[in-house]
């Protein structure tokens, strides 16, 4: 058997091209069309940061996954984390 973090290391190696492969077929489209700054430096930092907050996205759903056992448990834990995402707009 292998070890826990050899696993978790190729899980995350594995798992990279999928998370990144929609949000780099979709963030320059979206950017562009938005009218965002022109510049190539602009776009790229633009392209990291989205990069890198689809990442952290990933690795906090498989965080709570290793912590909570029971899925309903876990539904509780992203609920009162704060950053749910289909929070309704408070206005």
């Amino acid at each position: 058997m292998y070890r826990v973090s050899a696993y978790f290391c190729a899980r995350s190696l594995a798992d990279v091209p999928l998370d990144l492969f929609t949000p780099c077929i979709f963030m320059p489209i979206v950017y562009w069309m938005g009218g965002l700054r022109a510049t190539a430096e602009a776009f790229l930092s633009h392209a990291a940061s989205i990069m890198l907050l689809v990442l952290v996205g990933s690795s906090l759903g498989l965080l709570i996954g290793a912590c909570v056992s029971q899925v309903k448990r876990a539904q509780t834990v992203r609920l009162v984390d704060g950053r749910y995402p289909w929070r309704p707009a408070v206005h």
